[in-house]
């Protein structure tokens, strides 16, 4: 029989079904340990919000560099198209002149 305060909880773990025992009160407790944290953070003087905002920030930054680069990897290739058409254009004009002359 199951005693009070117990409950099984089971997961799955490499295609099979283990069970284990959890206590009562153990995820609160899990909880609480999260919610300290939380407080001496905020005792630091670093909100969570705060940290939230420069993750995001940090994100946002990352996502502008990358913009960026491919960005001037589109401007390398275009230069290099107009390079080649200059090139051709050339060649050409001086194919005419030598024909002319």
């Amino acid at each position: 029989m199951k005693k009070e305060g117990e409950e099984r909880q089971s997961t799955k773990k490499e295609g099979k079904t283990v069970e284990r025992k959890r206590r009562k009160g153990e995820t609160t407790e899990r909880k609480r340990r999260k919610g300290e944290a939380v407080d001496e953070k905020r005792r630091k003087g670093e909100t969570v919000d705060e940290k939230r905002k420069e993750g995001k920030e940090r994100q946002s930054m990352k996502k502008e560099g990358k913009e960026r680069q491919s960005m001037k990897k589109e401007k390398k290739e275009r230069r290099g198209s107009r390079r080649k058409k200059k090139e051709r254009r050339d060649s050409r004009r001086k194919k005419k002149e030598r024909r002319d002359n």
